[in-house]
């Protein structure tokens, strides 16, 4: 059994697939300082210290991502992920990597709330039900005895292990209650606790009621579950509740400025590609409705990027304008298809130093055609000519004065681009999606 496991062999299970994936992982990974570039102020201030909102424990399973159904900010929670969502009984004499990281959150970052979360389709929490699949896993088998389980006769079934898996989430709540720290910021009023789960084919989150005879939390009267949560907490946290407040705080200024630079790249898109400007106009708003309805997101604001003008002008050199509508139709059902069939992962496997190649070499030919528009002249058919004959108008522009005041000014404005890129002021004016001030 041992040879199945070696490094040759394990290298020979993998298949391309697999390396393409992992090679799309690396890549996302090294370019991630570039797609948080325009929030360096909020990662500066997380580099001082974090305050989370809320200690998270759930599973290691990696389809259960809290900070995806809660949309919380990279600081906002404090996670703790174990195989079942398990809490180990509190016991003084044991060191626990869990019991060690409740303490710290509670201690060191005084957070105000825990939640414990468990999901639908659990392999741990099936462990539980049939001892047997862990047979093979010793190690697995000792840790999912931690979860205490009790079998219910009356209520487990090998069909209902959504109730399983619910009691067993309000079980690991009961161990949290033995924890020297956690019972007694209850019973200050410091602390909250609260039981999710999480189904994975629906992504539907709901609340799970305490046990009312050993829950501080309940009501007296009926014993329902009544815990006091702060707006600022249920923005955040209650991931059935929508905070119109928050999109109109953040969405809405980011998206008034994509809104603002998308139409005019509309509207230029369509005149460099020789075509009514009204019919880029409205090309952008219906994308903007469509891409913003796509991602659940009403108030997103999407626009063409600067190399569509080069592709849009040839479609409509080489096949006239009334293909053009034929084209974007049969690419957008090709994206479709492509995604229905998860092939998106071959296409994510290039190399990002690929595509900024080919975005740069675009840029040069679009900055080269603008030159010849400063000047007053007719910019060459080819990017190839583009290129080679900016010498020659040059040349023809150095005794015009005209000429010379148009590429001061454009000098001066792309100038002001790259300072304002590189300074760090300038990106505190940047509306973000989130904001770190709530």
């Amino acid at each position: 059994m041992a040879g199945r496991f070696s490094a040759p062999a394990y290298r020979l299970c993998l298949t391309d697939e697999d390396h393409f994936a992992m090679h799309s992982l690396i890549a996302n990974a090294r370019n991630f300082p570039a797609t948080i570039a325009d929030q360096r102020e909020y990662y500066a201030r997380l580099s001082r210290g974090q305050r989370p909102q809320a200690l998270f424990i759930c599973c290691s399973d990696s389809r259960v991502m809290p900070s995806r159904f809660t949309d919380a900010a990279p600081g906002e929670l404090f996670e703790v992920r174990t195989a079942g969502n398990i809490v180990p009984p509190y016991r003084p004499d044991a060191g626990c990597a869990v019991g060690g990281s409740i303490e710290f959150a509670l201690e060191a970052l005084n957070v105000p709330e825990i939640v414990v979360c468990g999901h639908s389709h659990c392999g741990a929490v099936a462990g539980l039900a049939q001892p047997h699949t862990t047979a093979q896993t010793p190690l697995l088998r000792q840790w999912l005895d931690l979860a205490e389980y009790q079998p219910d006769p009356a209520a487990d079934t090998d069909d209902d292990t959504v109730a399983l898996a619910r009691r067993h989430v309000l079980t690991q709540v009961d161990h949290l209650r033995g924890y020297p720290g956690v019972r007694r910021r209850l019973h200050e009023g410091r602390l909250r606790l609260h039981a999710w789960f999480y189904a994975i084919d629906t992504g539907r989150v709901s609340a799970l009621s305490p046990r009312p005879a050993r829950s501080p939390l309940c009501s007296r009267a009926n014993g329902h579950y009544r815990p006091p949560v702060p707006i600022a907490v249920r923005k955040r946290l209650m991931p059935t509740a929508v905070s119109i407040r928050h999109a109109l705080r953040t969405d809405l200024p980011a998206s008034l400025v994509v809104f603002l630079v998308a139409v005019p790249l509309c509207v230029g898109v369509a005149v460099a590609s020789g075509v009514p400007a009204e019919l880029g106009l409205i090309t952008g708003i219906v994308g903007g409705l469509v891409t913003g309805l796509l991602p659940g997101s009403s108030l997103q604001v999407s626009g063409p990027a600067a190399g569509l003008t080069v592709l849009v002008f040839e479609a409509v050199t080489t096949y006239g304008l009334a293909a053009l509508g034929v084209i974007v139709v049969a690419t957008g059902l090709l994206q479709l298809l492509l995604g229905l069939l998860r092939l998106g992962r071959w296409f994510r496997a290039i190399s990002v130093a690929v595509v900024e190649g080919m975005l740069a070499g675009i840029g040069l030919i679009i900055i080269a055609s603008q030159l010849y528009t400063l000047t007053g002249m007719t910019a060459p058919a080819t990017g190839l000519g583009k290129i080679t004959g900016l010498p020659a108008a040059a040349a023809a522009a150095a005794g015009q004065s005209t000429a010379i005041s148009s590429l001061l000014v454009g000098a001066v404005t792309i100038a002001i681009i790259v300072l304002w890129a590189a300074s760090p002021a300038g990106h505190g004016w940047y509306p973000v999606r989130w904001s770190p001030s709530r």
